[in-house]
């Protein structure tokens, strides 16, 4: 079975082919989550994603956040002394803030049945625009680049003509 899921028991009539494929991937989706029983297998994805964003937006905010701070500071008269400031914060909330995130992501990996349901997605929207843009999204992630602290990241940029 596919990623250990058998929709095979209880069918009356197995549908082929594609038409086949697509129906077991609405039922998988809409069956009511096995931790949570009053919300489908999507509700509960999107509402850890939701709470992945969350946590990265908390994230970026908090350090936009200490570097305003560290710039606006009168203590800070050189930008030495800014970029000290900064950086004492960074040493002392980075990891905090990693750490927040990558358990927003483990909590929609793992009660969110991320994989699982993205695999579902990928068989139902094969072709249509939300999987286009879905792929358009995960191109843009994959160019993400991240600052020398790790904490900012920075879309890739090319500039044409390059002289």
């Amino acid at each position: 079975t596919t990623i250990g899921v058998d929709l095979t028991e209880g069918k009356d009539k197995k549908l082929e082919g594609e038409a086949g494929r697509r129906h077991d991937a609405m039922v998988w989706l809409t069956t009511r989550d096995v931790q949570n029983r009053n919300k489908t297998r999507v509700e509960v994805y999107t509402e850890k994603q939701a709470a992945h964003t969350l946590a990265v937006e908390n994230k970026v905010k908090a350090f936009d956040a200490a570097q305003k701070r560290a710039m606006n500071d009168p203590l800070n008269a050189t930008i030495a002394s800014r970029r000290a400031a900064y950086d004492d914060w960074v040493n002392e909330n980075a990891r905090t803030y990693r750490n927040s995130v990558q358990a927003a992501y483990m909590d929609w990996v793992i009660n969110g049945n991320k994989e699982e349901v993205e695999y579902w997605f990928a068989i139902v929207d094969r072709q249509s625009s939300m999987a286009r843009i879905e792929a358009s999204k995960e191109a843009m992630r994959n160019a993400v680049v991240q600052d020398t602290d790790g904490s900012t990241e920075f879309s890739r940029v090319k500039l044409s003509p390059t002289n």
